[in-house]
């Protein structure tokens, strides 16, 4: 499993070096080690011994599974088998729905299981050298992510934002949707058409509306234990079943997630987690994928040795 972003060991300090300074060269050596090891084949049992729960792919144009791996970025933890099993086209779109989990966090902490898939996927990912400039700017876009999300957390403070050197990023999220939104009309992709039609027909039957098939799984899941016959789920009744509990599962979300965020409101903002997150991926993009102008975008800490 990935090591925790939260309380990193910094290890000792050389005289003269400045904590945030020292942290950041920790960061970087351990980036590094991540590297190699998630580089190194996994082996066949590994593999065998994930389930449902832990995918290694994502297809492209597939909006269930979209809609699934969004769940286990912010609910499971990454797994070595699981992340050694990804391959680069994966990974750039996991990155993607990152990015996109990271823009729902611009008034609360960042999820420290989110933390860690940003911090694996980007170790798993190629060297810049092997990768397309439109590769590289996924990495680019998820640190400038970053820098807006801290930026809307200290508007939500203070009203205003912390750095005028990225003024600019005020309306990133819309200005880079529309970006993408012309590059996709732009680039013609013979899979796509069968990819969306592969996706339609996964979609819930019966439901009211949609729901996370990750949620729908576990319901299945639960209710064919009860049955003790997976063939129960065929039958009538085991549907009206399944129905009453997505019903019941919505409201215990809906339950849980308030209870969340009254939460989220008591604790400390931004937490330790979510500020060295945001540290880390503008670190890691200028450090391994050369965007050294983002530099700028990382806070100078209060620090007694500083």
């Amino acid at each position: 499993m990935a090591p925790p972003i939260v309380a990193p060991i910094i290890g000792p300090v050389q005289s003269g070096m400045k904590a945030q300074d020292a942290f950041y060269r920790s960061l970087i050596t351990r980036f590094e080690t991540l590297r190699r090891n998630l580089r190194s084949p996994p082996s066949v049992q590994a593999v065998q011994g994930l389930d449902d729960k832990h995918p290694i792919s994502l297809p492209f144009g597939n909006k269930m599974a979209d809609k699934e791996w969004k769940y286990h970025l912010v609910h499971t933890t990454p797994l070595p088998a699981q992340l050694a099993s990804l391959d680069s086209p994966s990974i750039l779109r996991l990155l993607k729905l990152v990015e996109g989990q990271l823009e729902n966090c611009r008034k609360t902490n960042i999820p420290h299981n989110l933390s860690l898939w940003a911090w694996s996927l980007l170790a798993k990912l190629e060297d810049v050298g092997l990768l397309q400039t439109r590769d590289v700017s996924v990495v680019r876009d998820l640190a400038k992510m970053a820098v807006w999300v801290r930026m809307m957390h200290h508007k939500s403070k203070y009203g205003r934002s912390n750095d005028p050197d990225y003024e600019h990023l005020d309306h990133y999220p819309e200005e880079n949707a529309a970006q993408q939104e012309q590059e996709k009309g732009e680039v013609v992709d013979e899979k796509s058409a069968d990819a969306e039609a592969g996706a339609s027909e996964v979609e819930p039957v019966g439901a009211a509306e949609p729901i996370d098939v990750a949620v729908q799984a576990q319901i299945q899941e639960e209710i064919t234990a009860e049955t003790g016959n997976g063939d129960a789920a065929m039958d009538l009744d085991s549907e009206d079943q399944l129905l009453d509990a997505i019903a019941a599962k919505k409201r215990q979300l809906q339950t849980e997630a308030e209870a969340q965020e009254k939460e989220q409101k008591s604790e400390d903002f931004p937490d330790t987690n979510t500020c060295l997150t945001i540290d880390m991926l503008v670190t890691v993009a200028s450090e391994f994928y050369g965007q050294k102008d983002l530099l700028v975008g990382r806070l100078a800490w209060d620090h007694p040795t500083d």
